[in-house]
């Protein structure tokens, strides 16, 4: 196993790169949206790692599309209804 070629950013260099919070990039990673590895000892509070190579994939998953299309349905007038305004 080879980690010594991978280039890992901690969370606020992450938050940094993106615009956003760390808080956030915390929040993807607790929620497992975003891979992080914990080179913590345990101990203390966790100190996450993100791989370049993940956080492309995570960019990937979240990148904007074509939007959907809506099937607009149009609404017949009701015959027995007459209007007044």
């Amino acid at each position: 196993m080879q980690v010594a070629s991978a280039r890992y950013l901690t969370p606020p260099a992450v938050a940094e790169r993106l615009a956003v919070d760390p808080h956030r990039v915390l929040g993807w990673i607790r929620r497992g949206e975003l891979h992080a590895v914990n080179v913590g000892d345990g101990e203390m509070r966790p100190r996450y790692r993100v791989s370049e190579a993940d956080l492309q994939i995570f960019l990937a998953a979240r990148s904007a599309g074509p939007a959907p299309k809506i099937a607009r349905v149009r609404r017949r007038r009701d015959q027995h209804v007459e209007e007044f305004f």
